[in-house]
């Protein structure tokens, strides 16, 4: 998928790609991955998510991946974190943006206390 730099083709308006994915998931009493969204190299990254229920505050590691090592039956994803570990107060919304030419992103929880809910978005695009 080519990247546009330009407003306009023609007489025609257009805009740069975007990608997203939402969701909410139960974040249990262990670590625990998003699925990934497949970016296509679009460099700025979005993350955000927001704690809908429980009281013990959880860290979310924004991760990326840019290679995949070879797998039996499927590529294996080689991740990496984009940050250290954030901390997610409870109920309080969390945004984090990132430019870097990713293939993949996704979140990972960790609430080692409790089992809550959490609310995501992981977006990407291109200017």
């Amino acid at each position: 998928m080519p990247l546009l730099n330009q407003s306009s083709v023609g007489s025609f308006s257009v805009t740069s790609p975007v990608l997203t994915k939402a969701d909410t998931v139960t974040q249990y009493t262990t670590a625990f991955d998003t699925k990934e969204l497949f970016v296509d190299q679009l460099p700025k990254l979005v993350f955000w998510a927001q704690q809908t229920s429980g009281t013990n505050p959880i860290t979310i590691t924004p991760q990326f991946a840019i290679r995949a090592e070879d797998g039996i039956t499927a590529p294996v994803l080689d991740w990496l974190d984009l940050s250290a570990p954030v901390l997610l107060p409870a109920g309080s919304p969390l945004i984090l943006n990132f430019e870097i030419p990713a293939q993949f992103i996704r979140l990972r929880f960790d609430a080692p206390n409790a089992t809550q809910d959490v609310k995501y978005v992981i977006s990407a695009y291109a200017s």
